[in-house]
């Protein structure tokens, strides 16, 4: 399994609660297709630069997760055809982020070099 990273925009006009649930929905479908949530946090709601689908604001979620790269697509899928997701990136999370081993090597890096 590898550790990635799915960004989503949420259309913020849904309301707060429709918010939580669209967020959960990922949480559920990363789950239920054999994935395991590692972390999920918020941006909060954010001016774009330009409109996206005719919206000026939108709200900005990440969840860290473990999974098989066969369940990509069928995330993918299900977020492109979610409506009230006007964005998304996956990507595979940076090696900083994977473990706490690789923290700890930071601080063995750093401690020497002083």
């Amino acid at each position: 399994m590898k550790l990635y990273e799915a960004t989503f925009i949420v259309d913020d006009q849904i309301g707060e609660e429709s918010i939580e649930a669209e967020v959960k929905k990922i949480e559920d479908f990363i789950a239920k297709n054999g994935g395991k949530k590692e972390k999920t946090g918020t941006l909060g709601t954010r001016r774009f630069t330009y409109p996206i689908k005719k919206r000026e604001h939108g709200y900005y979620g990440f969840i860290q997760f473990l999974a098989d790269p066969p369940l990509l697509p069928n995330l993918e899928s299900s977020l492109r055809s979610n409506e009230s997701i006007l964005r998304y990136l996956i990507v595979v999370a940076p090696k900083e982020h994977v473990g706490e081993q690789n923290n700890e090597e930071k601080d063995v890096k750093i401690s020497e070099e002083e």
